[in-house]
Formats: structure tokens, C-alpha cells, sequence
């Protein structure tokens, strides 16, 4: 009010309106309004970008202002990391994502956030699973206490051969820092039910699973093949049923329950 074209108390404000649910459009103003006053702030291309990427329809814009951010300051390195963040998600331009990712950890090697941003996108890369390794094992040397870094190394180690056991480690670390995450509970179940042994844990993680997202059919999907493993065949039926009834598409419970049915089935009996 006293100095309405200051442009440092423009942004100040912009950053708090931010944090308010439902107070975004304020802020994207107030930083419209300091970059009309102060274009050089490479911070405020930075800030106004980071907003506008969780508004639809508003990527372009975002990846704009990051480029403007990063013109004005190369090595800006939350800009590179958000740019990267944000062309990842556009068909085409994951190769101008991993080089702002490199170019991000190569300017702040020490944030645990940015190497596990990188590991998240290897992660889904034919061929970089040992490089999301790497990153997500970084990130828990700088933050050994990151839920999320723990469940995700967890989950691209299920997908390494003869990696199980580190897969394990990882989710019952990822639980031991925040017992509340379904996936992470039903996959922790998934792999210990193949573990010797390790079956009743398998099926109280899948039941702690459901009782945090009830309507979860891959979970009862997974307690159906340990209950078939262990021969209780009706309560695997009840499972895969109750499974289908919440998701009546759900081909791989469907298939299971065929399977079962012609197991079940007697001798010369037609379907």
C-alpha cells in the first residue's frame, strides 16, 4: 500500500499467497506484476513458473518463464530442476529433460531433491534402471530418512533381477519412516510372498494396505495368490471376487479366477 511498485514486496507476498490453498491466481499476479516492474529477476520467472505448472492448460507457460529464469541466471539450478521437471512430462523432450537434470545436480549436487527427481524419470526409461538406482541411493545418502526415496529405490529394485532382497530392505524402511502408504504396504506383500516363510507378513502388509484405501483391489488381488499358494483356495475365490466387484475390468483378477476355477473344476467335467 505505501509503495505499490516495489517489486521484492510484490514477489514476498506472491510466495505467501502460494502456500494459501486456492490463492494461486493472486499469486501468478503478484509476480506478473513484479516481473512487469523489476524483467531482470530471474528468481521471479523461477517462482511464477513453479505456480503456473499446477494450473491446467498452463505447462507452456511455465516452461517460458523457466527459460526466462534461466537466460538471465544459467545457473539457476531450482530452474533447471522445474524446466526438467516440466519438459519430462511432454512427448519428445525427455532428452532436454535429462540434460537440465544433469545440469541441476552438476550446479547442487547436494540436494537430495533433485537426485531423487532424476531417479524418478530413469525409473520409467527402458534400460536406466541402474541409474535411478544410483540417483535414489544418493538422494538417501544426503537424507537417510526419505520415505519416498526409500519406496521408490524399493520398487525399481523389484524390477532388477536378484535384487529381492534389497527391494525388501528398502519397503520396510520406507514403512518404518511412514507406516501410512498403501502401495508401498502391498508391495512389500508382493514381495515377500514369494520369500520362504515370510507369508504371514506378506498377507498382514496386503491387509494393512486395504485397511488404509479399503477399495483396493490389487491388494486383494495379492492376498487371493497367497491364500491360492497356500491351498485356501475358497478365500482366494472370496478375493479375487471381492477384487472384480470393485473393478469389474480388472483382467489380471479375472484371469486369476478362471485359472482357480479350472483347477477346481473335476475331472472331464466341460466348462
Amino acid at each position: 500500500r505505501i509503495n505499490p511498485d516495489y517489486p521484492d514486496s510484490h514477489i514476498g507476498l506472491a510466495l505467501e499467497l502460494a502456500r494459501q490453498p486456492g490463492r494461486e491466481a493472486d499469486a501468478i499476479r503478484h509476480l506478473e506484476r513484479a516481473l512487469e516492474l523489476k524483467p531482470g529477476a530471474a528468481d521471479a520467472h523461477n517462482d511464477l513458473g513453479l505456480i503456473l505448472s499446477t494450473q491446467p492448460g498452463r505447462l507452456s507457460e511455465a516452461i517460458a518463464h523457466y527459460e526466462a529464469a534461466l537466460r538471465l541466471k544459467p545457473t539457476l539450478a531450482e530452474a533447471h530442476a522445474n524446466l526438467a521437471n516440466a519438459l519430462a512430462a511432454l512427448p519428445g523432450r525427455m532428452p532436454d529433460a535429462l540434460a537440465h537434470y544433469e545440469a541441476a545436480l552438476h550446479l547442487n549436487p547436494s540436494s537430495p531433491e533433485m537426485h531423487e527427481n532424476y531417479g524418478n524419470v530413469l525409473a520409467k526409461l527402458p534400460g536406466r534402471l541402474p541409474e535411478a538406482v544410483a540417483q535414489y541411493e544418493a538422494a538417501l545418502r544426503l537424507n537417510p530418512d526419505d520415505a519416498e526415496a526409500h519406496a521408490n529405490l524399493g520398487a525399481v529394485e523389484a524390477q532388477l533381477p536378484g535384487h529381492q532382497r534389497e527391494a525388501v530392505t528398502h519397503f520396510e524402511a520406507a514403512l518404518r519412516i511412514n507406516p501410512g502408504v498403501a502401495w508401498v504396504h502391498l508391495a512389500l506383500a508382493s514381495e515377500l510372498s514369494s520369500v520362504p516363510g515370510r507369508e504371514p507378513e506378506a498377507i498382514a502388509h496386503a491387509e494393512a494396505a486395504l485397511r488404509l484405501k479399503p477399495d483396493y483391489p490389487e491388494a486383494h488381488n495379492c492376498l487371493a495368490i497367497i491364500y491360492a499358494q497356500q491351498g485356501r483356495l475358497e478365500t482366494a475365490r472370496s478375493e479375487w471376487e471381492t477384487a472384480l466387484r470393485i473393478k469389474p475390468d480388472y483382467e489380471t483378477a479375472r484371469e486369476n479366477l478362471q485359472r482357480l476355477e479350472r483347477m477346481a473344476r473335476p475331472p472331464g467335467q466341460k466348462p
